[in-house]
């Protein structure tokens, strides 16, 4: 039986494949929203349904990005008018 950790890998790199033009755009406008710093601790790990869901290493950078929440999806929204939220998740960074 395959571990749901690989089937959630695959299912992102899936969506991750859906529009590579779009999701490298957003990986960059995401780095120089948060700065190369904060960057490092964080991983986009899907986008769906206007929701950009970011994996964070630490719960403290957890919280430093929910206060520039707004800043970071306005410049978002400049490549992507159909993104909504973002969501932010404790997790393992690669």
């Amino acid at each position: 039986m395959e571990q749901i950790k690989e089937i959630v890998h695959d299912v992102i790199e899936r969506l991750s494949n859906q529009n590579p033009d779009k999701n490298q755009q957003i990986q960059r406008v995401w780095q120089e929203a948060v700065g190369k710093k904060v960057f490092k601790h964080t991983q986009i790990a899907g986008l769906k349904d206007g929701r950009l869901l970011i994996r964070v290493d630490s719960p403290v950078m957890m919280f430093h990005l929910n206060l520039k929440r707004s800043q970071i999806l306005k410049a978002l929204q400049k490549i992507d008018q159909g993104l909504s939220t973002i969501e932010l998740r404790v997790g393992r960074v690669q």
